[in-house]
């Protein structure tokens, strides 16, 4: 019988993680992520403040324009923290002339109050920290 009861505790323990990483999964909606050949192959973070809301828009250098993106969004406390990243970043075979492939995202978070430092990562690395004032 004890077995039963450590069973349902695990898939309760893990029914509220799920629901908890749903939940802060579903502040952030993002209308770019992918992989693209620029030009340029610089480093851009643009992190700014409308209506209550975070507005992330950026891109930098990546393996492969054929990488998966992802990310991480966590808000606990009073630090909200974004990582964008990718994954299966092999370099391809044959590359086009002028072409560096870059990770290009966009995205924007729903309504905030209070004061919040703000992280954001590239690749699991700090590139932008800053307070926001939200009213």
């Amino acid at each position: 019988m004890s077995r039963f009861w450590v069973f349902v505790g695990i898939v309760l323990v893990t029914g509220v993680i799920g629901i908890f990483a749903a939940t802060n999964s579903q502040e952030i909606n993002f209308t770019d992520l992918e992989t693209e050949c620029r030009e340029d192959r610089g480093e851009k973070i643009q992190v700014r403040m409308e209506d209550n809301r975070i507005i992330y828009s950026g891109y930098f250098p990546v393996q492969s324009t054929n990488a998966d993106m992802r990310y991480s969004f966590d808000r606990s406390g009073d630090r909200i923290a974004l990582d964008v990243r990718t994954i299966n970043e092999e370099e391809p075979e044959n590359f086009e002339q002028g072409c560096y492939a870059t990770g290009v995202y966009e995205a924007s978070t729903v309504e905030y109050e209070g004061r919040y430092t703000v992280e954001t990562m590239h690749n699991g690395e700090k590139k932008d920290e800053r307070i926001i004032n939200f009213k």
